[in-house]
Order: structure tokens, then sequence, then C-alpha cells
């Protein structure tokens, strides 16, 4: 009996520290107004200059962005840039695009209450006129996040 006891006790254990072995984010994305419910291939890349250190697979849920907490540490103890990538279909006209995009994030986000970020893509003609895309991209973001906002520059 102690034994069936004991076991149980080691299986509770394990599924307990399985289940908190992910982070998890308030993170929300927006791609030209529209909030996103699904990313195709959503990374985090940590970079030094333009070389690729590591490739970190996360999950994405419409307001929840989760990795495994054994990346997050590696994350926070980089010194390292920072990458979110991934893949976006869009299915508008009868016709399917797919934007990829690879934006430079701080590590700082991940400590914010909560995250909106908000992606424009420059090629479409409602924001081509009015927003500075980023340097050899074809997109720009803005992010609003607990206690302040970053607004992308936009044409006058």
């Amino acid at each position: 009996m102690k034994n069936i006891l004991l076991v149980l006790l080691l299986i509770f254990l394990t599924t307990c520290s399985y289940g908190q072995s992910k982070s998890d984010f308030d993170f929300i994305i927006v791609i030209d107004e529209a909030i996103v419910t699904s990313l195709s291939n959503p990374k985090l890349l940590i970079r030094k200059e333009n070389e690729l250190l590591s490739g970190i697979n996360i999950s994405f849920k419409p307001g929840n962005l989760s990795l495994n907490t054994a990346d997050y540490k590696i994350i926070a103890n980089s010194n390292d840039d920072l990458y979110l990538k991934f893949d976006y279909y869009d299915y508008s006209r009868g016709k399917q695009e797919v934007y990829n995009y690879d934006i430079k994030i701080g590590k700082n986000w991940f400590e914010k209450s909560y995250l909106i970020l908000r992606i424009y893509n420059t090629s479409k003609k409602k924001y081509k006129k009015k927003i500075i895309p980023i340097k050899g991209t074809n997109y720009a973001y803005e992010i609003d996040y607990g206690g302040g906002a970053a607004i992308q520059i936009r044409k006058p």
C-alpha cells in the first residue's frame, strides 16, 4: 500500500512540475488592424550581429505567447539581440498572401503586464502613404504596453 501511495505521489509531483514548465505572457498581435488568431512557424531568435545563435520555438494563441521556462531563462541571461520571427497568412480578395516578419524585440517586453504589437504592411495602399517602413522591409510596427507605448514614425 505504501508503495502505491509513493508511486501516486511521484506521478502527481511530476505532473505538477511539468505543468509549471511554461512561461506565459499576455501578448496580442494586430496586423493591419485585425487581431491575429494564428501564426505560422513562430520563433524567438537570439542573434549576435547577423549570426544566429539560437532558435526557440514558441506557442501563440490570441492574447498569449508561451515558451518553456528553460528557454525563457536562456533569453533572460543573454546579452545578444532577440527577434520575433513568424509567417502570417492573409486571405483577402479571393487570394492568399504570405507575410514574413522578423521583428527585433526587447527582453523587457516580457516584463510588461501586457503587450500589444501592431504591424502595418506598407505594401498595402492604405498604409503606403502614411507609414514609413523599417529599413529593408515592407512593414512597420508599434507597441502598446502597460505604462507606455512606442509609436512608429508616420509620414506628414
